[in-house]
């Protein structure tokens, strides 16, 4: 019986061991940017489209081949926006539950039931002309985009 239950132990302290590791794994690979994996997390399509001083983030499958649907929406979890060249986050939402998230999303204006982290109080720099990269967290998949925010005429 006591072989058993030390046999259990260590099993347990394996899994929690292996599960750990894939987490920090999962966790370093968001943070750090290192461009995205690609083996192991399926890729969510972000794009990023300005609209006069907007610039909205749009999360997608992407279309099977030969399909005739459209692209399956879906929903943003987590979107980080950065400078190019930078890891230095400019604007960070995060929807703690959920509930109400979407696929569509404009910088700087944080949908009801996402909550801001960065900036941690105010409104988000300006993004002025030039390169930036966006990350999302959604739906089973991450993704991300690099986006060129074109002077206003």
């Amino acid at each position: 019986m006591k072989t058993r239950l030390v046999k259990f132990a260590l099993l347990a302290a394996v899994l929690l061991l292996l599960i750990t590791t894939l987490a920090n794994k999962f966790s370093a690979a968001i943070a750090d940017q290192a461009w995205l994996p690609h083996g192991d997390y399926p890729l969510i399509d972000v794009v990023a489209k300005q609209q006069g001083a907007q610039v909205i983030f749009e999360a997608s499958w992407p279309r099977p081949p030969n399909a005739s649907s459209s692209r399956v929406p879906v929903r943003i979890f987590e979107l980080t926006v950065y400078s190019n060249g930078s890891d230095v986050s400019l604007w960070k939402i995060v929807t703690p539950n959920y509930v109400g998230a979407t696929s569509r999303i404009v910088y700087g204006q944080a949908p009801r039931g996402y909550l801001q982290t960065v900036p941690e109080n105010g409104s988000p720099a300006k993004l002025e002309a030039g390169t930036y990269r966006a990350t999302v967290r959604g739906d089973g998949g991450i993704g991300g985009v690099e986006f060129e925010v074109k002077a206003e005429k």
